[in-house]
């Protein structure tokens, strides 16, 4: 499957009109597409979420985060490292999301203890 392809097909989640309405509906319909596209082409969804996670912006980035967490793709983990740096540093996004960024890591590292890689300023 090449990159465009799977770009369509995750495209459909992003136009179905019922996910403007609700974030679960869009965010179980991005997930469940995933669950297939990583068995078709890992190599290719990889490729995605480096470019979402590189986008800086909702909703693609954070679904990334979470797509990561879910399927434990660690080949992202120093992407996922360095977004969670320039949340850290003010960069981008508010702290909060920092929680999502430690989730992930979590879900990645072996054993990982559960601790926070970035602390949540409040």
């Amino acid at each position: 499957m090449t990159k465009e392809e799977m770009l369509l097909e995750l495209k459909k989640d992003f136009d179905d009109p019922i996910s403007e309405e609700s974030g679960e509906y869009f965010r179980d319909l991005i997930f469940k597409r995933c669950k297939s596209l990583i068995k078709k082409d890992r190599k290719v969804l990889i490729e995605i979420l480096i470019d979402w996670i590189n986008m800086k912006k909702e909703p693609h980035t954070m679904l990334a985060v979470k797509i990561v967490e879910l399927f434990k793709i660690i080949e992202l983990k120093s992407n996922i490292l360095k977004l969670g740096k320039d949340i850290s540093d003010g960069k981008l996004f508010h702290n909060y999301y920092l929680r999502y960024i430690n989730s992930a890591l979590n879900s990645i590292v072996k054993n990982g203890d559960g601790s926070d890689f970035f602390k949540e300023e409040e």
